[in-house]
């Protein structure tokens, strides 16, 4: 049983708002640039393999890079981060990105720690 299917058992509502958000989160910006980002997330976690490399373009590699910065050390973003982004995201699009990454994120942890944690009670 994964993390978030015993957070269904336990924590409905919890699970509810989490699914909710997550919804939200892909009105950010185009889906193909929030997949990418989000295997990222899982790669960077180590829930995920990388994906077979391909030719990427500026935006998703402006994304990628500011992805493993808010992963690996989101309170060090500065404005070295944030500027190559902005060559290719509005303000606007970027908050969406931010906000995404946070919920995508938030949700692979959780489901990652659940996981291990209701795997050692069970043992």
């Amino acid at each position: 049983m994964s993390g978030l299917e015993r957070l269904q058992e336990i924590a409905p509502e919890a699970l509810a708002r989490l699914q909710r958000a997550n919804e939200l989160a892909w009105e950010a910006l185009e889906p193909a640039l929030l997949e990418l980002v989000q295997h990222r997330i899982a790669t960077l976690l180590g829930s995920e393999r990388e994906l077979a490399t391909r030719t990427l373009s500026g935006r998703e590699q402006a994304c990628l890079a500011f992805t493993d910065r808010f992963v690996l050390s989101v309170s060090n973003i500065s404005e070295e981060h944030t500027r190559p982004v902005l060559e290719h995201l509005e303000p606007a699009e970027l908050y969406g990105l931010v906000c995404a990454l946070y919920v995508f994120e938030a949700r692979q942890r959780l489901e990652l720690s659940l996981g291990r944690i209701f795997e050692t009670v069970a043992a």
